[in-house]
């Protein structure tokens, strides 16, 4: 078993031997490059091929260690609450009736009243809706969706760069955010937000010069995408966007009205209109209200832990559950609490913020993210980087922070990545070309780091449990509940897993959740009540064979649900 520090170390080391040999040797390989870099040169001229390029390789990568790396089992709260939406759009419905059991299936992320729906932004849920309708797997449409994700980020930095870095900003995205990442492997989401922010900044300086209707519909598009997967981050990627064009549109070098209106206004204006109009029925269908969304229907009925900081707790909430009581005002509400001082803000934030640096920098984009600075004297490139200050500023005001949440910022992160790394490369000592070779020693590390992880089989990876959001991924998270789950669906009939949990059980580690309909499942999972809830699920159930299932034994147990019940 090899843990991924393993890598994270062999990157650092690589780094540091290639700025070594680039400070003392800056021109020793120059030979080796040069042909390579005239060909790519070449191929980037070409704009459509290089977007093609960007969004295959991440796919052919990713299919070839599909012997290695299976398709991905959730283990995540947020995980199965997609699936649960996925379900019930490749069904035909928008949500579901609530059912009569409710109160032994409350879960995370999850509403059973007045339907029983996830609460999560519908964007993920339909996208894996459709690898389910089409492919008879979600999954499918992740890995997709991560090739579209690398070809989106291709195109909006060709916006901003020359044509040669936005071929290599397309590969790298793929190398470093998609093979190996939890957006891939997992069901949880960030390729489309890391689409819809690639949509909203590379539309804006193409708007800027020249107006033309399908760039107002990209910039569009990328609202709504961003609107229906990470509503808070996308607003601080669309508004700052929002305004730059809203200046340049009313100052006096702007075209005609006619043509903003006819061009600009109205083609983006249609599509946010339509997608407004959509979302206001999904939400009255979901929650009863057309303006009340699902995600705060869910925070109004379980959540304890304000969104911001500086908001006060609501401690009113009912648990019928002990597990969703530790989770939600155990470790959410604690872990707040740390957070209104000094010392738990900086200990807790600079976590997270190691984990952000885990996911989109390690060793080999540190040099480059320290010098982002540079990019100010740039007057192309310096809108994106108040865009990101704004970003990044407002991020960190959340109670929560992690490597989806910023998902929105990256392909706007990569581009001045980028043009720092142009600043790098330009740097000279005499005759020495110095800062190519820097650059050139960061590309073939993010290179070899990736062919390493992917010749040593990922799934032998151990990846701390303290650590979810890194950059490589356990593919099993929860090989116990797999394990039962596919034993009780191998059996003859109906079947009820009632799960008992013990004391000591992570709320991080749900077992109980289910399909959109229920009652036509295989498999139901529900929780274990009191005696009298317990015999009116057992009757309600009575053509279902029933099991306790307790998944803290070693290994999980499984067996005949006992006729009296605690």
């Amino acid at each position: 078993m090899i843990n991924p520090d393993f890598f994270l170390f062999l990157e650092g080391v690589l780094i540091i031997l290639a700025l070594g040999l680039a400070l003392l040797r800056p021109n020793a390989l120059g030979k080796v490059f040069r042909p390579i870099e005239s060909k790519l040169a070449a191929v980037a001229r070409h704009k459509a091929v290089s977007i093609a390029i960007s969004v295959a390789l991440p796919l052919l990568f990713r299919a070839l260690l599909l012997p290695a790396i299976g398709v991905p089992e959730p283990a995540i709260h947020e995980e199965f609450t997609y699936l649960l939406q996925s379900d019930t759009f490749a069904s035909g419905r928008l949500t579901n009736p609530p059912h009569p059991m409710q109160t032994h299936f409350e879960t995370f992320q999850v509403v059973q009243r007045p339907t029983y729906a996830s609460i999560r932004p519908p964007a993920q849920g339909l996208l894996l809706a459709l690898g389910q309708a089409i492919f008879g797997r979600p999954w499918i449409a992740v890995y997709l969706s991560i090739g579209a994700m690398c070809g989106a980020i291709c195109w909006m930095l060709q916006a901003w760069l020359p044509p040669g870095w936005a071929l290599l900003g397309g590969i790298l995205a793929g190398i470093r955010f998609g093979v190996f990442g939890f957006w891939m492997n997992s069901y949880w989401g960030g390729s489309l937000a890391a689409i819809g922010g690639a949509a909203v900044v590379g539309a804006l300086p193409r708007i800027l010069r020249r107006p033309r209707p399908i760039d107002a519909v990209f910039w569009a598009l990328g609202v709504a995408i961003l609107f229906h997967t990470r509503p808070y981050e996308g607003l601080l990627i669309s508004i700052p966007t929002g305004v730059v064009l809203l200046r340049r549109l009313l100052s006096s070098t702007a075209p005609p009205k006619g043509v903003v209106i006819g061009r600009l206004v109205l083609p983006a204006f249609l599509v946010l209109l339509s997608v407004g109009c959509w979302t206001c029925y999904y939400n009255w269908r979901v929650t009863g209200s057309p303006f009340y969304m699902p995600y705060r229907l869910g925070i109004d009925t379980y959540t304890a832990t304000p969104f911001f900081l500086w908001q006060t707790p609501v401690l009113t909430k009912i648990y019928h559950h002990g597990i969703m009581r530790k989770y939600y005002l155990g470790w959410e509400l604690g872990t707040f609490r740390q957070m209104q001082s000094l010392a738990g803000f900086v200990r807790i934030r600079g976590i997270e913020y190691g984990r952000l640096w885990l996911f989109y920098l390690r060793p080999a984009f540190t040099l480059p993210f320290l010098l982002i600075a540079l990019t100010i004297r740039d007057r192309r490139t310096r809108t994106l980087l108040v865009i990101g200050l704004i970003f990044f500023a407002g991020l960190s005001v959340e109670t929560w922070m992690a490597a989806y949440y910023a998902a929105p910022a990256t392909s706007l992160l990569l581009a001045l990545l980028l043009q720092a790394m142009r600043h790098v490369r330009a740097l000279r000592s005499g005759k020495d070309r110095v800062g190519q070779a820097v650059v050139r020693g960061i590309v073939v590390t993010c290179s070899v780091v990736f062919l390493a992880v992917g010749s040593a089989q990922v799934p032998r990876l151990r990846v701390a449990p303290d650590l979810p959001f890194a950059w490589c991924c356990q593919q099993n998270r929860m090989p116990e509940r797999v394990r039962i789950k596919k034993q009780l669906e191998s059996m003859d009939g109906l079947q009820l897993a009632i799960v008992r949990y013990a004391p000591e059980h992570s709320e991080h580690l749900e077992w109980v959740y289910n399909a959109a309909n229920i009652d036509g499942s295989k498999v139901v999972w529900a929780r274990e009540m009191d005696a009298q809830h317990n015999a009116r699920l057992l009757h309600y159930f009575k053509d279902r064979h029933a099991w306790l299932v307790e998944p803290d034994k070693q290994p999980a147990g499984l067996a005949e649900y006992p006729s009296k019940a605690p």
